[in-house]
């Protein structure tokens, strides 16, 4: 037989349905803001690496090998393409991810 928290008018089990239920919802908020800190430092990363780049490509309008600047150009554009392309892929999986978690 269930005791009854008298204080709180709930039998054992409620209380600690309420208590499983409450636990979740903290972990799902710290994963929620663990993925936006991420978020966040990805996104500021990239945009690091494009002041990098555009910081590379004025060093290379001022050289007289324009051969040169034009690898260099192609090879910053390539990799900012490619770090976009990462960024778009996490963020797939994130949203798919809460997905999930929302069917359950």
């Amino acid at each position: 037989m269930e005791r009854k928290y008298r204080k709180m008018n709930v039998t054992e089990r409620e209380f600690n349905q309420k208590v499983v239920w409450e636990t979740e919802n903290k972990m799902e908020a710290e994963r929620s803001l663990q993925k936006e800190k991420e978020k966040t430092a990805r996104q500021e990363e990239y945009e690091e690496k494009i002041k990098e780049a555009l910081e590379e490509l004025s060093r290379l309008t001022m050289c007289k090998e324009w051969t040169e600047a034009r690898e260099k150009v192609e090879e910053n554009l390539n990799a900012v393409q490619n770090m976009a392309f990462m960024e778009g892929y996490l963020y797939a999986i994130a949203v798919l991810e809460e997905s999930l978690v929302h069917m359950k």
